[in-house]
């Protein structure tokens, strides 16, 4: 602490006092200098007079050891002059370009060469008192140097070599003679331990690596006034040399032409390269087997043991638990060996899977939110291990602030925690920095900015963020601003500019070794960014422009394609009424970036260079440049405010065009519909495109789609692509296409509608819904697929690709192919549950997936998800209906009879609030419930019937609902086939009540209304077989033809039964057939035995 505290304060003796330091230092080199020189002539010091020779050495050693001593400090406080940061940077990168050439390839080889030769001359001339350079070409001399050029070589890869760590290959010894080596197969998987080993070690060491070095671009900066301030990422601990440079022994190493095994090499020179190695072996005992593993070497020893007894249950075959004792073995090694700040290898295996999923959400923006909630589960399920694991902490913290909501609180938390457990964990100061900065706690910032700065004084981004919060925070407790005085925005400054000269060194340093230099150019040029605009703020209106723009030009110089930065360098120019340089500026910002603001400055700036000019050349091309800028900057008029469209009118003005200038004050008026024709001007497309769509428009409510269609393709001929992406356009006349029901057409404006707009969610549901009304089910799942990927816990898109697999679904006849299809968007609606918060999503969700996984007969979990979106109040009478039936056709007929109920209970209880039957019961209802009431008297009919209780009741219900099914809508008759349900209750009554004929009757009329005429359980069909299996039994004339019908009923009911509901039933029917068709045909006993024997 001692020491970071002597850092911060050298860092700001530095910056405050960098003029004298620099005058001090090469004021003692001159001095130094030039009383060397004056002593080398002969005439000022005589030859006998030693003692002022020796006093001079002595002083000028003792002078130059200063020196050296304060170079680090004369190069520091260089860093926050302009000139000096060019000269230090361009050093670095050539002299680390040179570096890397040199020591690369064959040229390292001849470098040590050559090196050896000198020095080996340097020998013989201190011996001999003389060069040698004939030397140089004897062959003696050339094996001499090659030699000792191999032994060097030799003893840096030896020394190399003891931090590097061997897995040795693991042996096998069990007590069955079944696995022993003998035995290929296991001999195979023994030898293959060591490289699965290894295999898993790496990736923990990549992963941990990886994380350290991933700064994503799209999450790393927060814009501010120009302000660019790096946020908290999630954080790892280093992982060390030793499993970095981590082998196997059975790799191999190359020494000239001849290859080595590693295994090898390490044994021959063991005793001088005794590195860290790790050997195993297999231990077997019948059913149980045990992994044991050592360390030793390198100053350390560790044993691990695995038995296959402590796994995870569920481990069935030998491979999987070998596979699983593995994994254990490569996490309890790499806990002890790394310090990743926990002692539990559980708690980091959990924290592993956490940083996967963190890692895999930074590189996609795919599952994004989805990944963060399985990061946030797996570190939840570090800290079940190991409650004390403060980086696990801070991971949490981060991903909680990481969320698309911003669970604020629970990250503050978390972190609070880390800086409890580790004061020293500097990095959780910093989050809690950006997080107060988040929520305009200024005073907080300051304070946790000073305490990681205390800890770690080289971090850029707390300098940084202070020098932010010294602006909204300074001495006068309010907010600065241009024209307070130079001294009050001392501190801010000073922050800045240490943060941009130690950034600036970081970026020499990455120009050096050659690694990280994007990453350290983009935090060098937020911070010369951050700098620029407090200098150019602070200093007095007319030096502004002097005072900011080398540091402008600096940030701009590392990399050009930044907008922001001739943005605000425009802007200070622009303050400076340096209006030429200022226009450029924009200019430059506008082929990177074209906004809406940058148009109408770059129109305000040029109408003053109009203005101002007197060149009558110069002032031609000022107006028409002022004049492109401001026709580009009316195009975006639908979004201006009106002191936007007053600064607009001021520049047309001041360029003479008052027929321009007059026409904006009726943008407002036009935009919100108040339109006057008989005062805007014929020849200004933009009001007459405004006037078009609003007559569009009031087309569209009136239902003349045709004319409203029409007007829209007017005015988009005459709008901007950015007005038209930004209204939507297309989408509204893609809808008007839809409703007049000309689906190719709409078509074709939604292709348009995505091409403006491709990551538009409105977008692309209504290309889906088209798709979908076309009847293309694959097109239409792909783009509902598109939606959710966009906005995963968007209501409508999963409404319609539930909708969407439903369809197709039911269309498909091969219960294999249906599985599959519904297994998949089930698993999409499990990411989704994951993934989602919000009431109507989760309950939809839970809804789709009772359906989905009743239609797949999982009944367990239909009943689960129905019954948990009944208790959120989702659908609640659709849901009680669907959870009926699917009670029903579970054969929990009590359970569905009890449901039912409830159904009739919550339309007793809506009809009582004054509510009508043909409207829906609540805004969740897509169903009018008198359709929803129709399905629940039949259903809970049904429940009787097939119980064969209450028949009369029964009956009862399914007239009541007979007049409702009658009125029912399309999509519902579609959707439920009452009537079809409503004939086949009525035949199973009638065939319980042994009306035979009538049972039929109603089963030929539940086929023939059937909509579509699909089945998807083959239950009519089996209760057609049983009612003529009973005609057959009864013995009348046509029990032969009854029984032909039955076996075509089960042909029939077999071919429907995709579902397989009935499909044990309808196995059975065959054999009673058979039985039934012998019992009739047998002969009948006479009632008059005696005269049949006479006979």
């Amino acid at each position: 602490m001692d020491v970071n505290n002597r850092k911060v304060r050298m860092y700001r003796f530095s910056y405050s006092h960098r003029r004298l330091i620099w005058l001090l230092w090469w004021g003692l080199f001159g001095s130094i200098l030039l009383f060397y020189l004056a002593l080398l002539r002969t005439r000022i010091v005589a030859p006998h007079a030693l003692w002022p020779t020796r006093l001079f050495y002595t002083s000028a050693t003792v002078a130059i050891l200063v020196l050296l001593a304060f170079t680090p400090l004369l190069l520091f406080s260089g860093m926050f002059d302009v000139r000096f940061r060019y000269v230090a940077w361009w050093t670095a990168r050539a002299a680390g370009v040179t570096r890397r050439w040199l020591l690369t390839g064959w040229r390292s080889a001849v470098l040590l060469l050559a090196g050896v030769a000198l020095a080996m001359l340097g020998i013989s001339r201190l011996k001999l008192h003389r060069w040698q350079w004939q030397e140089l070409l004897t062959a003696t001399f050339a094996v001499r140097a090659v030699t000792v050029s191999v032994l060097i070589s030799t003893l840096l890869w030896a020394y190399r070599a003891r931090k590097r760590m061997v897995i040795l290959p693991f042996m096998s010894y069990a007590s069955d003679d079944r696995v022993k080596d003998k035995d290929d197969k296991v001999k195979d998987k023994v030898e293959g331990i060591a490289t699965l080993l290894l295999s898993q070690l790496a990736y923990l060491t990549q992963l941990y690596v990886t994380i350290d070095e991933m700064v994503p671009e799209a999450t790393r900066k927060g814009k501010n006034d120009g302000e660019q301030i790096s946020k908290a990422t999630v954080n790892v601990q280093d992982v060390g040399e030793d499993l970095q440079g981590m082998i196997s022994g059975e790799s191999k190493v190359r020494l000239g032409l001849v290859e080595l095994p590693v295994g090898a090499l390490m044994g021959v020179v063991g005793r001088i390269v005794q590195g860290p190695r790790i050997t195993g072996s297999l231990h077997k005992e019948g059913n149980s087997m045990t992994l044991v593993a050592s360390l030793t070497g390198g100053d350390r020893n560790r044993n691990w043991q695995v038995r296959s007894g402590d796994l995870d249950k569920g481990r069935s075959t030998e491979d999987s638990t070998l596979r699983s004792m593995i994994e254990q073995m490569a996490y309890r090694i790499f806990t002890d060996l790394v310090e990743t700040g926990s002692a539990s290898w559980r708690a980091v295996r959990c924290h592993s899977r956490g940083l996967r999923s963190y890692r895999d959400q930074s590189n996609t923006l795919k599952d994004k939110e989805l990944n963060l909630r399985r990061a946030e589960r797996a570190f939840i399920q570090a800290l079940a291990e190991d409650n004390e694991f403060a980086r696990n902490h801070y991971n949490l913290g981060i991903v909680y602030k990481e969320k698309e909501k911003g669970e604020t609180h629970a990250a503050k938390i978390e972190l609070q925690k880390v800086t409890e457990i580790d004061p020293h964990f500097w990095e959780a100061y910093y989050a809690l920095a950006n997080i107060a900065k988040g929520e305009y706690r200024y005073d907080d910032v300051l304070r946790l900015c000073d305490q990681v700065i205390c800890l770690q004084p080289d971090s850029t981004q707390a300098w940084s963020l202070r020098g932010l919060a010294c602006r909204y925070e300074s001495e006068l407790g309010q907010k600065l601003k241009a024209g307070d005085p130079p001294q009050v925005w001392a501190r801010s400054i000073e922050s800045r500019a240490l943060s941009a000269a130690l950034a600036w060194r970081a970026l020499c340093h990455a120009e050096w070794t050659g690694t990280h230099v994007g990453e350290a150019k983009s935090t060098a040029q937020d911070c010369l960014l951050a700098l620029a605009v407090a200098c150019a703020i602070a200093a007095p209106d007319s030096h502004a422009a002097a005072a900011s723009s080398p540091i402008f030009y600096q940030a701009r110089y590392l990399d050009s394609t930044n907008a922001e930065i001739h943005i605000q360098m425009a802007m200070v120019l622009q303050h400076s009424r340096q209006n030429r340089q200022a226009a450029d500026s924009y200019k430059d910002a506008l082929r990177i970036r074209e906004d809406f603001l940058l148009w109408l400055n770059l129109a305000k700036v040029q109408a003053t260079l109009y203005s101002e000019t007197e060149d009558e050349k110069d002032k031609a091309k000022d107006k028409q440049d002022a004049m492109t800028a401001c026709q580009k900057a009316m195009s975006y008029a639908w979004e201006a405010d009106e002191e936007t469209l007053k600064t607009l009118g001021d520049a047309y003005t001041k360029l003479g065009e008052k027929e321009f200038s007059d026409r904006l004050q009726w943008v407002l008026p036009l935009r919100s519909g108040k339109h006057c024709p008989a005062k805007v001007s014929k020849e200004w497309d933009w009001a007459y495109a405004q006037k078009a769509i609003w007559t569009g428009s009031r087309c569209s409510w009136r239902g003349k789609f045709a004319l409203a269609q029409k007007c829209l393709q007017s005015a988009i001929g005459k709008l901007s692509d950015w007005e038209i992406r930004e209204r939507t356009l297309y989408v509204d006349l893609a809808n008007y296409c839809k409703d007049e029901g000309k689906l190719d057409e709409a078509l074709k404006n939604a292709k348009d509608a995505i091409e403006r707009n491709p990551m538009g969610i409105v977008e692309n549901r209504l290309l889906a819904g088209i798709y979908h009304a076309l009847g293309d089910y694959e097109r239409a799942e792909s783009e509902w697929q598109i939606c959710l990927d966009i906005r995963p816990d968007d209501p409508e898109s999963l409404e319609g690709i539930a909708y969407t697999y439903w369809e197709r679904g039911v269309l498909i006849r091969c219960s294999e192919e249906r599985r599959k299809v519904f297994t998949r968007v089930i698993e999409i609606f499990d990411q989704t549950l994951e993934l989602s918060e919000e009431w109507e999503t989760r309950a939809s969700t839970h809804y789709w997936l009772g359906r989905f996984h009743a239609d797949l007969r999982n009944y367990d979990q239909a009943f689960y998800h129905f019954n948990v979106a009944k208790s959120m109040g989702f659908k609640p009478l659709e849901t009680r209906v669907q959870l009926g039936l699917t009670y029903t056709e579970a054969k929990a007929f009590d359970d569905a009879e009890d449901t039912f109920r409830e159904a009739l209970v919550e339309v007793e209880r809506y009809k009582k609030g004054g509510g009508e039957r043909s409207k829906y019961l609540n805004d969740t209802e897509d169903k009018p419930v008198e359709d929803l009431l129709g399905m629940t008297y039949v259903g809970l009919a049904m429940t009787f019937a097939e119980r064969r209780v209450n028949l009369k009741e029964a009956l009862g219900l399914v007239e009541r609902a007979s007049e409702l099914i009658a009125q029912a809508e399309q999509s519902s008759r579609e959707e439920y086939q009452p009537e079809s349900y409503q004939h086949e209750c009525l035949g199973l009554i009638y065939l319980h009540d042994d009306a035979v004929d009538k049972a039929i009757e109603e089963f030929e009329k539940a086929i023939a209304v059937r909509v579509g005429g699909l089945f998807d359980d083959g239950g009519v069909y089996y209760h057609l077989a049983l009612a003529y299996m009973a005609q057959a039994q009864s013995k009348s004339a046509d029990s032969a033809q009854s029984l032909t019908r039955v076996r075509e009923r089960c042909v029939d009911a077999s071919r429907a039964s995709v579902r397989d509901v009935y499909s044990e039933e309808i196995s059975k029917l065959p054999a009673k057939l058979d039985a039934l068709e012998a019992s009739l045909a047998a002969p009948q006993p006479s009632l008059y035995p005696a005269a049949s024997k006479a006979a």
